[in-house]
């Protein structure tokens, strides 16, 4: 039977190309999760509960319509091709809600705020689901789908040093200016590379061929419970929900964490600026790990390694730098790679789905599992923000935290860090080391990781 799909593309700077929108969508990433929870709270004056309740509102909204955005990517038939189509028509609607958002002032009407951030949302989703597909799909083979991820995580953690560097010097030598300066070179970073980065794309790297998926709700429906539908399917599901949930612990507490749990003042950007620098260099050595190993022994020694280190953030001594500087080190070498290899098991299922003559192509398959990943990160970060409160902190109050309410703060981040890498452990102990798909020998050979 003759393969239909493409032939192999992956020279570095073609994965590079596919890679690079990546930058702009990590600045929004960085912004929602990271930023965005001291930017309403400072900047506009928002209580804690009411800014979890907003960015949980509009991020469970982006959860919901990703797998209808998924299938309708994959109906879209043109000559433009179905991916990038996508991603273009979202473009102008996420740079008007990027210039009211980040550039707002003070006293920006609350329904405006709220507006631009379901266009903002809504048009991240038209761009990020088409874009994982489309990397998804290109490849069959494990060891260049590593590569494909491993860039996008190469990147991805270039782009976080990138959009940290300027707010990291700027609390060092303007540290009375707040987050809203801080936002403003966020916005204006997003709006210089994301349309360059999709003329890039769209000239440089051919999508895959296909015809276009049947558009039905029942179709539609299959999307929203995929990962539930199978033996096989469980596990990966459960894999990206735990990684939701330790994605939006990290992000919703690091700045709280630094600045009133442990202490440190103005050195929140600073210490992160560090550890995805550390991520960045430990992505190589661990893909050199993930090819002698496999996939799941090493999320497995990655799991370890972070509940190691979010159990480390509770006997941090309060007030001193150099601890934290240490576990920074060691956190930022461990976290990230598992977006790599939990993507890389989703190509597993992909190719094992469309070798039994399934109907669900890659959009919505990429949608379907990270949906649960949205929902996941989406609660958390509305519980989380809301346990911060419960701990008497107040982040609009002009006095510091007390000592007993910085020590809540920090056990509340450690137990919370904790919990999703210690489930992943569990998740994986009872997954083979190598996944049994039902494949043809030909695809098996293909899915198999490099050694």
């Amino acid at each position: 039977m003759q393969n239909n799909r493409p032939s192999p593309i992956f020279t570095w700077g073609k994965i590079t190309v596919l890679s690079a929108p990546g930058i702009a969508f990590v600045g929004f990433y960085w912004s929602i999760t990271v930023v965005f929870p001291s930017y309403f709270t400072q900047h506009f004056g928002m209580s804690l509960g009411m800014t979890a309740t907003l960015l949980s509102v509009v991020r469970l909204w982006e959860t919901l319509i990703a797998p209808l955005i998924g299938a309708l990517s994959d109906a879209t038939s043109s000559r433009f091709g179905r991916r990038k189509l996508w991603m273009v028509a979202a473009t102008p609607g996420v740079m008007a809600a990027t210039a009211t958002i980040y550039f707002a002032r003070p006293d920006l009407p609350a329904w405006c705020l709220v507006l631009a951030m379901v266009v903002l949302c809504t048009g991240w989703t038209m761009i990020n689901v088409p874009h994982g597909a489309w990397s998804l799909e290109i490849s069959a083979r494990a060891d260049e789908r590593a590569r494909i991820f491993g860039m996008r995580q190469f990147i991805g953690y270039g782009a976080m040093i990138l959009f940290s560097l300027a707010p990291a010097i700027s609390e060092q030598v303007w540290p009375v200016a707040g987050v809203a300066p801080h936002m403003i070179f966020a916005g204006s970073l997003i709006l210089v590379t994301l349309p360059v980065s999709l003329v890039f794309l769209a000239r440089r790297v051919p999508e895959r061929p296909a015809t276009p998926s049947r558009l039905s709700l029942r179709q539609v429906w299959r999307i929203y419970v995929l990962p539930l539908r199978g033996a096989d399917f469980a596990p990966v599901a459960a894999l990206f929900a735990a990684m939701g949930v330790y994605t939006a612990v990290e992000a919703a507490l690091y700045l709280f964490l630094v600045r009133a749990g442990l202490g440190l003042g103005d050195w929140g950007m600073t210490l992160m600026l560090l550890q995805f620098a550390c991520g960045l260099v430990s992505i190589p050595p661990w893909l050199a790990v993930h090819r002698r190993l496999g996939t799941v022994p090493t999320l497995r020694l990655i799991a370890l390694l972070q509940v190691a280190g979010a159990i480390g953030l509770a006997f941090l001594p309060h007030g001193r730098l150099a601890p934290f500087i240490a576990l920074a080190v060691l956190r930022g070498l461990v976290n990230g790679t598992e977006f790599i290899l939990i993507r890389a098991l989703l190509g597993r299922l992909l190719d094992s789905h469309a070798a039994r003559n399934a109907d669900v192509p890659a959009a919505s398959y990429y949608a379907s599992f990270h949906f649960l990943l949205d929902v996941a990160a989406a609660v958390t970060t509305f519980l989380v923000l809301h346990a911060l409160a419960f701990t008497g902190f107040d982040p609009r109050a002009a006095l510091p935290p007390s000592l007993d309410q910085a020590g809540r703060i920090q056990w509340l981040a450690a137990l919370a860090l904790s919990l999703p890498p210690a489930a992943m452990l569990v998740l994986l102990g009872r997954m083979e080391p190598r996944p049994r798909l039902r494949t043809s020998t030909h695809a098996n050979k293909a899915a198999e990781p490099a050694r």
